[in-house]
């Protein structure tokens, strides 16, 4: 199916970015993912990921609160996400 290809290269693309010290590019990639499935956990999981990683750079609280509110997400869709 063409979406979860599209899907899959919008997700591995952000792992890509998070890997190599860029959250905000990886941030886009994960939420284009998450545009075409907003209940991946896996999804969610690194979109809070990567606004903690912002919010650890840039101590900004938008950050901040955007990374709990993707875990808290996270772990309502998977309760047994652990990462």
């Amino acid at each position: 199916d063409a979406l979860i290809a599209e899907f899959n290269d919008f997700f591995a693309r952000g792992q890509t970015h998070l890997k190599h010290n860029n959250p905000t590019d990886a941030l886009e990639e994960f939420e284009h993912a998450l545009s075409l499935n907003p209940h991946e956990s896996e999804t969610l999981y690194f979109c809070a990921e990567c606004h903690y990683q912002l919010w650890k750079q840039n101590e900004s609280k938008q950050h901040k609160n955007k990374a709990l509110e993707f875990a808290e997400k996270s772990l309502e869709k998977n309760p047994k996400h652990n990462k």
